[in-house]
């Protein structure tokens, strides 16, 4: 796979995906002379800095898997002997950073390059404010472009705004670098507040498994009508137990799943109603605030599982429908043969 990625029209970078390593090419798109660093989260270090004349590239081998971020410092001098830019410098002291990162505002490329098994993983970020515009283009393989394309600078409130001496804006700080609140730092209290709430005719045992990040209350009983909330801190069936809490075993299919990751304040929150272990009781899932849509699987499956699917109680109804991976085991079902899949539609 190949990637471009452009600081708007100011930078661009590429990088061609090989079995085991990635070649990141950076260019020059500015009127003026820039230097790209890179820090690295994970991985083997890399090249951590150097200079570019405008429409001048350059290119660094990067081994997957690697994890880090890609930013662009300008308007640098070599005065005293001490390398030094207005914008985006990382405090170095020389034109390679040597695993230190940007001085806020920076616009920053972050790349998660993962081995061949797994995706590679490609943003822009503004958490550090902005100091140039930067689009991520890749070539080939099918991937979305991604991008910050507008000059925020030109934009910029006064009260976020960095000046050269000239007085023109060559940065934007975030609100939390400005004015170091917890509103715009999301410190605080930050956490999610998970609220379950019973709608059934009978009580029932909500339960959790955490699979990153701190641990929650693992299940409680719920009578009909009643609710309950967990507060989540971010990042943030029966389970065999032998408890109401489960203490970290999961459900043993069927069971209704639903799947969360709830990120640290920079990135989003996921969440979707999973069938992937079968179905036992529908489940909506309803935000509160923030514009983000409701997700849920609200037909009682169990009314209509195909015989060969059902789990019943002593009485003989119907309490959980299994998938058919569970039920049949076989690599048509459980996704295991290759361009092989099953979709089966349940119609209200």
């Amino acid at each position: 796979m190949q990637i471009q990625l452009l600081f708007l029209i100011l930078l661009a970078i590429s990088f061609t995906r090989g079995v085991r390593s990635t070649v990141l090419t950076i260019k020059n798109n500015c009127p003026y002379t820039i230097a790209p660093a890179t820090l690295t989260g994970r991985g083997a270090s890399v090249s951590t800095g150097f200079l570019l004349a405008p429409q001048a590239s350059n290119s660094i081998n990067i081994p997957a898997p690697w994890s880090g971020r890609v930013w662009a410092r300008f308007q640098c001098s070599n005065d005293g002997g001490r390398f030094h830019c207005n914008s985006g410098d990382c405090g170095s002291g020389q034109v390679t950073c040597n695993g230190a990162g940007a001085v806020p505002p920076a616009t920053l490329v972050e790349f998660t390059l993962a081995d061949a098994s797994s995706k590679d993983v490609y943003d822009v970020s503004l958490v550090d404010g902005f100091n140039l515009p930067v689009s991520v283009v890749p070539q080939g393989g099918g991937c979305p472009t991604t991008n910050c394309p507008v000059d925020i600078n030109a934009r910029c409130p006064p009260e976020l705004a960095i000046r050269d001496g000239s007085g023109g804006t060559i940065g934007c700080k975030s609100a939390c670098v400005a004015f170091n609140r917890p509103e715009y730092c999301c410190t605080g209290v930050r956490s999610t507040v998970l609220t379950i709430k019973n709608n059934c005719p009978y009580a029932i045992a909500p339960a959790t498994l955490t699979g990153r990040g701190a641990s929650v209350s693992t299940g409680f009983l719920l009578a009909p009508q009643a609710s309950n909330s967990i507060n989540i801190p971010a990042p943030c069936g029966d389970c065999g137990s032998g408890q109401v809490t489960c203490n970290g075993a999961g459900a043993v299919p069927p069971a209704t799943l639903v799947e969360f990751t709830l990120a640290d304040a920079s990135s989003k929150d996921f969440y979707d109603v999973s069938l992937v272990d079968g179905f036992n009781l529908p489940v909506s899932v309803v935000p509160q605030g923030g514009g983000c849509p409701t997700t849920n699987c609200p037909v009682d499956i169990n009314a209509r599982c195909p015989p060969e699917l059902a789990i019943r109680d002593g009485s003989g109804g119907t309490i959980g429908c299994k998938s058919a991976c569970v039920a049949f085991n076989r690599p048509e079902y459980c996704c295991t043969e290759t361009n092989s899949f099953v979709l089966v539609t349940v119609v209200q």
